[in-house]
């Protein structure tokens, strides 16, 4: 069903060759928990972004391009997608992902401008890239949804007039593969916004004094916080366990993208102390030692639930909070 799975892996993940990361190669923020990165098994990568400075370099493994303005990557999106789907009479809109490399140094508002443009394609899937502490490729997985319009427009305030309007270039781009007698398939459901939207919800909480169990995750000169309060990982972990916890994490203009990292981090520590005392208060057992299904049991009952606010999201409840 897909393709070019051997070239692919080699070129996104053997550093020692990679000919794009030779022009502009980011140095990656350091996490102690993380995901494996796709397209380790299989062709899951639509393509990298690769941040770095004022450089920003999109890469496939047959094609590599630097680019000035970061609306460029909605013409890279439509080229990967026509080659994709030109190779398959399978292919599917949004099945890949797009994996951000971003250096630590950069400013999250950059960060922000490149997935408030990947809205405006719009495309969700996105794996955020980071090293271990043994020097391994590991990551985030984060999902992104499209802006209510009334957000969209502080969007365009923030980095122009291009961000006004969704493209929905996942289904505008993509070339039909299969025999001319046969009828194209038909266009894919767009991104949908998320509904109800959680901000009008937290606002609408406030408002009757019911919103105690929203808590606003920040760092402050490198000092983790939570709702304007010094917080670290116990914290966390104690609003993870009482389940009705909604998480906002909200990295602003003087934070950079070690700074968003480093709140992911923080989370996926908590969560993985949650699962140790639950071993030890359940099971009297380590969690690594713990059966597939006793600690499937675990995990399933302390899922993590968050939700990243875009600049553009935090501005938005700035002027309606009252």
């Amino acid at each position: 069903m897909k393709y070019f799975i051997t070239p692919f892996i080699l070129f996104f993940f053997s550093h020692s060759i990679l000919s794009g990361q030779s022009i502009l190669k980011p140095g990656l923020p350091k996490a102690a928990y993380g995901s494996k990165p796709p397209g380790l098994k299989t062709d899951s990568i639509l393509f990298i972004a690769y941040m770095k400075g004022d450089s920003t370099l999109l890469s496939t493994y047959w094609e590599k391009k630097i680019i000035k303005n970061i609306t460029e990557i909605d013409d890279f999106f439509c080229e990967v997608t026509k080659v994709k789907s030109s190779k398959t009479i399978t292919y599917i809109y949004n099945d890949y992902y797009i994996l951000l490399s971003i250096d630590s140094t950069v400013p999250y508002k950059k960060v922000d401008q490149l997935m408030e443009r990947l809205k405006i394609i719009p495309y969700e899937k996105i794996f955020l890239s980071v090293k271990d502490y043994k020097n391994r490729n590991r990551g985030y997985y984060i999902n992104l949804s499209v802006n209510p319009d009334k957000r969209q427009k502080i969007v365009a305030e923030l980095y122009g007039t291009s961000y006004n309007e969704i493209k929905y270039l996942g289904s505008d781009c993509v070339v039909y593969a299969g025999i001319d007698s046969m009828p194209p398939p038909p266009p894919p459901m767009p991104l949908s916004t998320q509904d109800p939207d959680p901000l009008d919800t937290y606002l609408n909480l406030k408002k009757s004094g019911a919103d105690t169990n929203y808590y606003f995750i920040g760092i402050d000169d490198g000092k983790p916080e939570i709702n304007n309060k010094p917080g670290g990982a116990y914290d966390l972990s104690r609003l993870i366990m009482k389940k009705d916890s909604k998480l906002f994490l909200i990295p602003n203009e003087k934070n950079n993208y070690n700074d968003l990292i480093k709140l992911l981090d923080l989370l996926h520590q908590a969560q993985q102390a949650v699962y140790k005392l639950e071993s030890i208060i359940l099971y009297n057992k380590e969690f690594a030692d713990l059966s597939y299904t006793d600690s499937s049991e675990i995990t399933s009952r302390y899922q993590l639930y968050y939700k990243i606010l875009s600049i553009s999201e935090q501005l938005y409840l700035g002027k309606n909070i009252k």
